[in-house]
């Protein structure tokens, strides 16, 4: 661009004003909100809401049910199938009897849930039961821990009745 060019259009610049109240409209305009902005403000509150509620309700039934989907293994498998099948028999004895009290309905959640699991000294014994495979009393003493579950568990579905 040369000089030429430039006077050019310094001189040819548009002399006119802007019509009236042209100010006024414009800074009207610039603070008033657009009905398309607005809802698209709504959407975004609302899908932002709906997203952190989904993320919490996943997390809550993903942590829920986190016992159901965890897999043990036998504690028994590398001892005898004899003891294997005890251990399944008593632990499907557990599991049908904390259903009925579920199926009962008078039970509180928490208390079936602390049914469910097993305790830190039963894990500690059947971690020990896993190194020490040949170790009777160990065995008998997990055997006894799924007995006496199973004792109390039809205590409180004979007391629930």
């Amino acid at each position: 661009m040369n000089e030429n060019d430039l006077k050019y259009f310094i001189n040819n610049l548009p002399d006119d004003e802007p019509p009236e109240g042209h100010l006024e409209r414009f800074r009207s305009r610039l603070h008033s909100e657009m009905p398309i902005q607005k809802k698209l403000w709504n959407l975004q509150r609302y899908l932002t809401a709906a997203s952190i509620a989904l993320f919490i309700a996943g997390t809550a039934i993903i942590l829920t049910n986190l016992n159901h989907w965890s897999v043990q293994t036998p504690t028994f498998a590398k001892n005898s199938s004899d003891l294997n099948e005890t251990e399944i028999y008593l632990k499907n004895g557990i599991e049908r009897r904390i259903q009925l009290l579920t199926d009962i309905g008078r039970v509180d959640r928490d208390v079936i849930s602390e049914l469910n699991s097993d305790d830190r000294s039963f894990l500690k014994m059947r971690r020990d039961l896993r190194r020490n495979p040949g170790d009777v009393r160990l065995t008998c003493a997990v055997l006894e821990t799924y007995q006496l579950k199973i004792e109390v568990l039809d205590n409180i579905i004979e007391k629930v009745r």
